[in-house]
Formats: C-alpha cells, sequence, structure tokens
C-alpha cells in the first residue's frame, strides 16, 4: 500500500508544485532541511512503498498514484533523458 508519512507528503507537495519531473537527495535536503543522510533513508524507504523510482543513482522520479498498485514508473522518456543527460555534448558531428 501506498502510504505518505508528513515528510515525505511534503516532499511530494514540493516537487509537484515546483513542477519538477526528476529530483535529488539535495532537493529533498532543501525542502526538508535534512541532512544527506536521512534523505537518502527517506527515499529509500519511499522506494520501498512504491512511491518513488530511481532512476539512476541520486536521480529519482515520483510514481503517479493514478498508477495504483504500480511501482515502477519511467516518465516521459524524452524529459527524462534531458533532464539525466543535461547539457553534455552530443557525440556526434552536427548533422548526426
Amino acid at each position: 500500500m501506498k502510504t505518505l508519512g508528513p515528510q515525505t507528503a511534503k516532499v511530494v507537495e514540493v516537487i509537484h508544485d515546483r513542477g519538477i519531473d526528476l529530483f535529488t537527495i539535495a532537493d529533498v535536503c532543501d525542502i526538508l532541511g535534512l541532512q544527506p543522510k536521512a534523505a537518502s533513508d527517506l527515499i529509500r524507504a519511499a522506494i520501498g512503498r512504491g512511491l518513488v523510482t530511481r532512476m539512476r543513482r541520486g536521480n529519482f522520479l515520483l510514481v503517479p498514484f493514478e498508477l495504483g498498485s504500480e511501482t515502477v514508473y519511467t516518465g516521459n522518456p524524452y524529459v527524462v533523458g534531458h533532464r539525466l543527460l543535461g547539457d553534455r555534448p552530443r557525440d556526434c558531428p552536427e548533422p548526426c
């Protein structure tokens, strides 16, 4: 069952308010004023409850409640890919 404690609820609320697709441990630290270890523990528990999916080390995505009991969600691949790659230069010369 997907349940939210008060800290996790605050993180979900702020992430939705900010319109963030992907979030990091640093985002959770900023939102709750936690140390990185405590924020990591909170995210780990949220992953265990099916509220969050780990996209890669240190990058997480909320699992929409509309998905019911699903615990894995990859989001929009274009948006997530762009956020994960950031401003990295492409490996191929123009035009590809």
